[in-house]
């Protein structure tokens, strides 16, 4: 259904991650937004869970984990992505190879992403007004639950191109995961009338006109 988005498809398998990895989540960090216009508050997002991903902070104690359970390929796992939050990619990649050697099935594509997150990164300190680029790079960071460098990266993207209907609907999408569902509807807004075959954008918009969290609306959408 949402295979227009980036007009490849590529953003579905990294999107259905990060709406159960979401669904954990910082919900009492998120504040929403008042309810505009006498519309109903959106409902709390209620997804499929999954363990919150490791944070930069937590690579000290990851590391002595490791250390501690050498044969075990979670931790490392877990360090690697640590890593990934701490923009350490070199070190990140080294960690994640060797526990998807281990363990393949701790790998949900994750891996790849990171990889292509290394060249992205590289790419845009080399052409840094390049918008789609930009994109790309909000994109994996999205992907990766690098939610903050994922918002940076799209916003200047769609300052770089205003008209980039992509960079719209997922900053819709991080907009309305933070609770700010005022700028998720002008995001989407925006993707919609500059797409309007745009589905993920037309599935939160929809939702949040009936009162419902955008959110699981488009996960229901995604999964169905």
């Amino acid at each position: 259904m949402f295979g227009k988005l980036t007009g490849n498809g590529d953003f579905l398998p990294s999107a259905l991650r990060w709406l159960r990895r979401r669904g954990e989540a910082q919900q009492d960090e998120a504040v929403a937004d008042p309810p505009e216009d006498g519309a109903t508050a959106a409902e709390p997002v209620a997804l499929p869970l999954a363990e919150p991903p490791p944070r930069a902070e937590d690579v000290p104690e990851l590391r002595a984990l490791v250390e501690a359970n050498r044969g075990d390929a979670r931790p490392r796992w877990q360090l690697g992505m640590a890593l990934v939050a701490a923009r350490k990619l070199n070190l990140a990649l080294a960690h994640l190879e060797v526990a998807a050697s281990q363990d393949p099935s701790l790998d949900e594509g994750e891996l790849a992403e990171v990889r292509e997150l290394q060249r992205a990164e590289r790419l845009v300190r080399r052409y840094p007004r390049d918008s789609e680029l930009r994109l790309a790079l909000g994109r994996l960071y999205l992907g990766l639950d690098q939610g903050d460098a994922a918002l940076a990266e799209l916003e200047e993207a769609a300052r770089l191109r205003p008209d980039l209907a992509p960079a719209h609907t997922l900053l819709g999408f991080e907009y309305a995961y933070r609770g700010r569902i005022g700028r998720a509807r002008e995001h989407w807004g925006r993707a919609r009338d500059l797409d309007p075959a745009d589905e993920m954008s037309r599935t939160g918009l929809e939702a949040i006109q009936d009162g419902r969290d955008p959110l699981r609306a488009i996960w229901q959408a995604a999964a169905t």
